[in-house]
């Protein structure tokens, strides 16, 4: 809640404070506000934290790749997906279900540049 209110260094010290580690949700809801209010530095430092524990993910990277991208930082938001290409780090496509005729399919989104 202090994160979506625009409330982030009392977002990060509450975090930080926390008597059990915090997990992937926490952190990733705290990257996630970064972007939203152009926290770059702050989302640097929550990104070093969540690279530090095994449980980081490909959307940790996305979103620290989206606020540089957001930010006018391209160069670094493509170094960011380079390290993931480096480190095998992929992301899942998103999907969308359709019911049709009382049929449901599944799509897929993937980028147009990796059809073939």
């Amino acid at each position: 809640m202090l994160s979506r209110a625009g409330r982030l260094d009392e977002a990060e010290e509450l975090v930080a404070a926390m008597p059990v580690h915090p997990d992937a949700l926490i952190w990733g809801s705290l990257l996630a506000a970064c972007r939203a209010h152009g926290e770059v530095e702050r989302a640097e430092r929550v990104m070093r934290r969540r690279t530090t524990d095994a449980d980081a993910d490909a959307g940790d990277y996305v979103l620290m790749s989206n606020t540089y991208a957001s930010n006018g930082r391209h160069g670094e938001a493509v170094k960011v997906r380079r390290q993931m290409r480096r480190n095998e780090i992929d992301k899942v496509p998103g999907c969308s279900l359709t019911k049709i005729d009382g049929v449901v399919n599944e799509f897929e989104a993937i980028p147009a540049n990796s059809i073939r």
